[in-house]
This record gives structure tokens, C-alpha cells and sequence, in this order.
């Protein structure tokens, strides 16, 4: 597995994480780490839309601070225009954006980083 997805995987296995963190996560990933922010965020939002088409992570939009209960999915005809959204990338918007990864996801994490698959 590409070591950006299974980092990007487990993030969202952990807790719902802010896109922003998936720019940083970028920034730390060999190959990236010279290049600039609009770089990293290109890659982030390419590697969140497949993830996304996987059914390996859901979108949530919510106010800070993060309450599970009020989160709401992101429905899938409306991801893209998030992710292309500059203000979905950053912690100042009222509205933010989360990720969290699936069942499916956890399942492909556990199938490609564990002996066995288990």
C-alpha cells in the first residue's frame, strides 16, 4: 500500500480529521516535502477523490468544535465541488471538513498492513 494512503487511512480510523491535515500529511510524504502548499493540496484532494470513489473514507462537513452527532456525510455528487473549495481546506471556515475512514476502509488497512490480513 502507498505509504500517503495508509497514513491518510489510519488518520481517519483514529478520529474524523480535517482535510488540512491531509495537506500535512502530504508535506511529511518522500517526494512532497519540497514542494508547495498548492502542490500538497493537489495531491491530497486527488488521493481523497479516489479513496472517496473506493468507498474507503465519507466526507463530513461540521462546526468546530467537532461534535460526531451534528457531523453530516457529504453526499457523493457534492465532493468534489468541497474538495475543490479552497475554505474546505482550512480550519477558518464556520463549516468544516472531515474525513473518516469506512468499515471498507478499516477492512483494506487491515487486509494490506497486517500479517495474514487480519
Amino acid at each position: 500500500m502507498d505509504p500517503l494512503v495508509k497514513n491518510i487511512l489510519w488518520d481517519g480510523v483514529e478520529d474524523f480529521t480535517g482535510l488540512w491535515d491531509v495537506v500535512f500529511e502530504v508535506q511529511r510524504t518522500e517526494g512532497f516535502t519540497q514542494s508547495s502548499p498548492e502542490e500538497c493540496r493537489e495531491k491530497a484532494r486527488e488521493v481523497l477523490e479516489l479513496l472517496l470513489a473506493d468507498g474507503l473514507i465519507d466526507l463530513y462537513t461540521c462546526g468546530w468544535p467537532l461534535d460526531n452527532e451534528a457531523a453530516e456525510v457529504v453526499l457523493p455528487e457534492d465532493r468534489s465541488a468541497i474538495l475543490r473549495t479552497d475554505l474546505s481546506w482550512t480550519v477558518e471556515a464556520e463549516t468544516l471538513v472531515w474525513f473518516a475512514t469506512t468499515d471498507k476502509g478499516l477492512d483494506f488497512y487491515g487486509e494490506e498492513t497486517l500479517p495474514g490480513g487480519e
